[in-house]
């Protein structure tokens, strides 16, 4: 069973890990930095928004420049859409064995059912791009297995060995590290620990448990010895271990892909930087400093001549012959400039969030393919892997109480599809008109499914209704917003007139 110690998602066994791991450790680390939000953004100043030369001189115009910054959260909202989706509808679940029913309801050592370990699955395969899951014997009649989650920075390391032309888990090394409360020093200290689930040279499934990293590199996998025990159910035994790898798109235990939401992280964080530079300038904008020039004689002639202006509303400012006297403005077309990066940015942010990093196109209507009952899309494949992981946790459940290889596979875990059958706001139903990888016979199908418009309209008549009757909307409304003053003066100097 789980280790007991507190975790904080952050590795501490890097030198054990496959290759790769410190990269997608720091890639996970990102995307969590991003749904934290603003503050934990703001807090590591060096690593999101590093001061320059000047303000590292000037600290108190860098912490105002840091606070003038805007996180937009972008990644949060991208994940809870997502997770709330895939959460729509009920699962169909099969069990080949009464034995294992009990796991429908009470799955976890949380006590879960198994549509809320799908839900915890879903926010780490979007999140993270891996959750691990591992079946545990739990030794009590009424509760004889329990799925544990491990998180994908907890999965060191594997190897499969190969038979019959099936590759089987030789064994799994885990990171289950973490902070222990000292009752004498009244503080949390690091306890380093590893789990090693194995099969000896017997072919039987255990566990032991290490320590110390020096214990890793002296253990035997094969011939296990120390803090080592064997999960039983009613004395028998697993000839394999019972792991499994829920990838953001597939179960394999070898292979691993970055954050299905990453791309948002980075858009995000950009976006930040930029947004800061562009409060900046606004700010700057807003406090154009006066520079004088032509002023003669000492430095204290000067500064006194300086002491004797005023200068503000109503102040008359005086000079002495031949000194000129003006303020330094930013150049408004650098504005413009940020303004318009800003707006390119969110359009990036939105689109990566629409599309789960759908990095095979970038047109316009690929925002609605996640949408549809589609095997291709990226969230349907990361629904059915979810699907998968809780099959294969099921049937080893079901191959442990006994049941046959054959019947096993009557054992199903199939999550609902309801998201693909999900209403798409205006803003989609606009990308599905003009997507260019849609026929016009699935434009016109996708539409009807929504309610919007009639069966025998095209998508361009229903797109043509809307925005006729939004014109019309806006012709009928009772204030008309324009350039200039945007209050409508219907009522001569005094400005609002009551009909």
């Amino acid at each position: 069973m789980s280790s007991g110690l507190e975790k904080d998602g952050f590795p501490k066994l890097y030198s054990f890990a496959f290759d790769g791991y410190n990269e997608l450790c720091e890639k996970r680390r990102r995307v969590d930095d991003c749904i934290e939000g603003q503050k934990c953004i703001k807090g590591k100043t060096i690593e999101y928004l590093p001061a320059d030369k000047w303000q590292r001189k000037h600290q108190e115009d860098y912490l105002a420049y840091l606070k003038r910054a805007l996180f937009f959260n972008y990644t949060r909202k991208t994940l809870n859409r997502y997770v709330g989706m895939l959460d729509m509808g009920d699962p169909t679940i099969s069990f080949s064995s009464p034995e294992i029913e009990f796991l429908k309801d009470n799955a976890t050592q949380y006590g879960d059912n198994l549509k809320a370990l799908q839900r915890r699955i879903n926010i780490a395969q979007l999140k993270h791009g891996l959750c691990c899951l591992l079946l545990e014997a739990t030794g009590m009649d009424d509760l004889p297995f329990v799925i544990q989650e491990y998180s994908a920075n907890a999965f060191l390391r594997t190897k499969f060995t190969y038979e019959s032309g099936k590759s089987h888990i030789k064994f799994v090394l885990l990171d289950e590290s973490g902070y222990e409360y000292d009752l004498r020093t009244k503080t949390n200290t690091m306890v380093m620990q590893m789990r090693v689930l194995g099969l000896d040279a017997k072919g039987e499934y255990y566990q032991a448990t290490l320590r110390t990293p020096s214990e890793w590199l002296d253990f035997d996998i094969d011939n296990p010895d120390g803090d080592v025990s064997y999960p039983d159910f009613h004395g028998k035994r697993m000839n394999q271990i019972p792991f499994t790898w829920a990838g953001a798109y597939s179960l394999s235990g070898s292979s691993f892909t970055e954050p299905p939401i990453m791309n948002v992280a980075d858009a995000e964080i950009s976006l930040y930087q930029l947004y800061a530079d562009y409060r900046q300038v606004m700010f700057m904008t807003g406090q154009s400093p006066l520079v004088i020039q032509g002023l003669k004689g000492t430095a204290e002639e000067i500064s006194r001549q300086m002491k004797e202006l005023s200068v503000g509303s109503g102040a008359v400012l005086g000079l002495p012959a031949g000194a000129t006297a003006g303020y330094l403005e930013m150049a408004g077309a650098s504005l413009q400039t940020i303004a318009n990066e800003i707006e390119k940015i969110k359009e990036l942010c939105t689109e990566s969030a629409l599309s789960i990093a759908d990095t095979k196109s970038n047109l316009s209507g690929v925002a609605v393919q996640i949408l549809q009952d589609s095997t291709t899309s990226p969230l349907q494949m990361i629904n059915s892997v979810a699907g998968d992981a809780i099959t294969e946790q099921l049937r080893y459940a079901a191959k442990w109480v006994g049941v046959s290889e054959e019947k096993v596979l009557e054992t199903r875990y199939v999550p609902s599809r309801d998201f693909a059958k999900q209403n798409l706001s205006m803003q989609e139903l606009a990308a599905v008109e003009n997507s260019e990888i849609l026929t016009f016979a699935e434009k016109r199908k996708i539409f009807a499914e929504n309610g919007v418009g009639d069966r025998d309209k095209s998508p361009e008549e229903v797109i043509q209704e809307n925005e006729e009757y939004k014109e019309k909307t806006r012709n009928e409304s009772p204030i008309q917003i324009q350039s200039g003053n945007p209050f409508i003066n219907q009522g001569g100097s005094e400005g609002w007139s009551e009909n």
